[in-house]
């Protein structure tokens, strides 16, 4: 009874710990990996901006081309690729920056600016300004379009590359709580296998105990009985002796009369 109430204690207690490593390790492997994916989402975003914000220099880049094409051959068709250039570039930067403090000044700076320089160019040649008049104040206006392209385009590249950092150290917990949860099952298992073989020996010893308390009860009882057997005939000699007395007694007295 002592070993099962032990045994039953032990079993319990050991359960409830495997339980709670178990739960633990399970909860930290859910909470890193989901955490892997939030990091993995953000480094996608970060590097559709920066996309994004590449597009806008392309755009920036295309609707310059038609600008220095109408200096040399002024048509409206070429006035309308540089508005369709510039409805790419605001298309472009729609939706950057809405999220950051420190991207929003950028977004708005190069869309301000490239504004302007489409109404620099426009009040230039209908001004009738010299085509190296309009170069040159294109020119001096560009940095301020590409400044905070650029200035946007390296921030997205660090949180992508910071981001890519987060999900790598994410997947790495999840793996190690896995694993550690993987090697407490095992160990466990291992235990209890452990524990149940101690266990049946220990039981087993136990009724070899116990057989051997049975034979020797049984050896004991065998000996009463042969006590019992050697009582019943020593009884039966003192009797026939003491009738052989009486035998002998009732004789002498019978010769003396």
């Amino acid at each position: 009874m002592s070993i099962r109430a032990g045994a039953g204690r032990r079993v319990v207690a050991a359960s409830a710990v495997v339980g709670v490593l178990l739960v633990a390790a399970t909860g930290v492997t859910i909470w890193r990996y989901s955490s892997a994916l939030s990091a993995s989402d953000r480094a996608l975003e970060a590097r559709s901006s920066s996309t994004r914000a590449g597009l806008a220099t392309t755009a920036f880049w295309r609707q310059r081309e038609p600008m220095n094409e109408y200096l040399v051959n002024p048509s409206q068709t070429v006035l309308d690729e540089i508005g369709a250039q510039q409805t790419a570039f605001a298309s472009a930067m729609s939706g950057l920056g809405t999220d950051s403090v420190v991207e929003r000044p950028l977004v708005t700076r190069a869309l301000a600016a490239d504004r302007a320089y489409v109404r620099a160019f426009d009040a230039e040649r209908t001004a009738g300004a010299s085509s190296e008049a309009i170069v040159s104040r294109l020119n001096q206006s560009e940095d301020r379009v590409l400044t905070p392209l650029t200035a946007l385009d390296g921030l997205y590249a660090r949180e992508v590359v910071a981001r890519q950092g987060e999900k790598s150290s994410a997947d790495r917990q999840a793996l190690i709580a896995a694993l550690i949860g993987g090697l407490v099952a095992i160990s466990a298992v291992l235990a209890f296998a452990l524990f149940t073989l101690r266990l049946v020996v220990r039981i087993s010893a136990r009724e070899a105990e116990l057989e051997r308390t049975v034979e020797s009860l049984s050896d004991r009882d065998t000996l009463l009985e042969r006590l019992r057997s050697t009582t019943g005939v020593l009884s039966t000699v003192a009797n026939e002796l003491r009738a052989s007395s009486r035998d002998a007694a009732a004789a002498a007295s019978e010769q003396s009369s």
